[in-house]
């Protein structure tokens, strides 16, 4: 009984944030937020475990996990329409460090949300913008979005200043 209750209760709570995410306002949409990609390490972790590989693939999502614990994004954006994009790991010192090219840690991108809730961004060398995904609001304020695209997943979590 207790287990078919809180069953219950969390598919609830995930049917309400999946059927909340709204238009999204651009003016309320401005902040910093912490860029969680673990969503996007479960779901190709999941698309290719089977029973033959199942080991190899739960000892490759933990350390894949870990690795991503040592990645830190943050993704700023702006009332006016711009937007910074941070990045700052151990692996991407190393690599900047090694790299026959340059690896930026900040890019600044221009934004615009379409059809309520569809971002795109203009990166500062192109003179177009793209689709990167649907921001769904998982709840009635900005606190928790997440950042859908067509190969990818990002919870994004606003950091309170």
């Amino acid at each position: 009984m207790g287990r078919k209750l809180i069953y219950g209760f969390f598919v609830t709570v995930l049917l309400t944030a999946c059927a909340s995410n709204g238009t999204v306002d651009s003016k309320q949409l401005a902040g910093k937020y912490d860029v969680d990609m673990q969503p996007m390490l479960n779901a190709a972790a999941d698309e290719h475990i089977n029973d033959e590989n199942k080991e190899v693939m739960e000892f490759g999502k933990s350390l894949a996990s870990t690795l991503l614990e040592t990645i830190d994004f943050k993704i700023n954006f702006y009332e006016n329409g711009q937007g910074v994009i941070e990045a700052n790991s151990v692996a991407m010192m190393m690599l900047s460090n090694y790299a026959d090219f340059d690896v930026d840690k900040i890019n600044q991108f221009k934004y615009k949300i379409k059809q309520d809730s569809v971002l795109y961004i203009q990166q500062s060398n192109q003179t177009d913008y793209l689709r990167v995904g649907v921001i769904r609001k998982i709840a009635d304020n900005y606190d928790y979005l997440q950042l859908v695209g067509d190969d990818f997943c990002f919870n994004l979590i606003k950091l309170k200043e």
